[in-house]
C-alpha cells in the first residue's frame, strides 16, 4: 500500500481506520459498533444478574464428544436461531450467545464478511460448517459468518451440516445430557435484549 494516500479499502493511517468513500464500509462499521455496544450491556448484565451472556460450547453439554458418531447431511440451509453456540471452548470468550463480537481482534475479519455480504458478494465465501445436536447446531468453522448474517436479521445459512448421534455404547446419562441441550439454549437466550442480535 501506497503511503500518504487512501487505498480502496483503507485510510493509510492504519488497518483499523475504515475510508468513508465505500457506503458498505461505512455500513459494516456501524453495525459492528452496534453489536459490540449491545454485547458489552450483556455482558455487564450477566455480571450483575448471574445470567450468562457467553456463547454455549459443545463440551458444556456432552461430556465425551468422542462418544460421538457423525453422519454428514450434505448442504443445507439453517436457521440462525438453532445456532446456539460452538464446538471450540474459546470462541465462548470471542461471541456473546447472540452471536455479537466481545473481542477486538474479531473486528477486521467481522467488517470484511460484511462488507463482502452487503455488497451481495457472500456467495463467494465457502458455507457455514456445522454440527447437529438433536434440533440445536454448534460452530466448527464460520462463527464470523454466523454472527454477521445474525447482526443483518439473516434468517439462515448456508452450511454443511454432520448430525451428531451417540454410538451404541454410550450410557442413557449422556442421551439424558444431550436432550437438556434445548433447556440450556433457553436460559443463555433469556440474557439477550431482544431479538438475535
Amino acid at each position: 500500500m501506497a503511503t500518504g494516500r487512501v487505498s480502496a479499502t483503507y485510510h493509510s493511517s492504519g488497518p483499523n481506520d475504515w475510508s468513508s468513500a465505500d457506503p458498505a464500509m461505512e455500513s459494516a462499521e456501524r453495525l459492528y459498533q452496534q453489536m459490540t455496544q449491545r454485547g458489552l450491556l450483556s455482558t455487564v448484565r450477566e455480571w450483575l444478574g448471574g445470567q450468562p451472556s457467553r456463547l454455549l460450547t459443545l463440551g458444556e453439554v456432552v461430556d465425551d464428544a468422542t462418544a460421538l458418531e457423525g453422519r454428514p447431511l450434505g448442504l443445507q440451509q439453517v436457521s440462525v436461531t438453532q445456532i446456539v453456540g460452538s464446538v471450540e471452548a474459546s470462541r465462548s470468550q470471542d461471541f456473546d450467545a447472540a452471536f455479537r463480537p466481545r473481542n477486538s481482534h474479531l473486528k477486521q475479519r467481522w467488517l470484511r464478511v460484511a462488507m463482502s455480504r452487503q455488497r451481495g458478494t457472500s456467495r463467494r465465501l465457502p458455507p457455514v460448517e456445522l454440527v447437529q445436536l438433536g434440533e440445536r447446531y454448534f460452530v466448527v468453522d464460520g462463527h464470523h459468518r454466523v454472527s454477521v448474517e445474525r447482526a443483518l436479521g439473516g434468517k439462515a445459512v448456508e452450511a454443511n451440516v454432520t448430525d451428531l448421534t451417540p454410538r451404541d455404547r454410550v450410557e442413557a446419562s449422556s442421551f439424558q445430557m444431550m436432550a437438556a441441550i434445548d433447556d440450556l439454549s433457553v436460559s443463555h437466550r433469556r440474557s439477550l435484549d431482544g431479538g438475535v442480535g
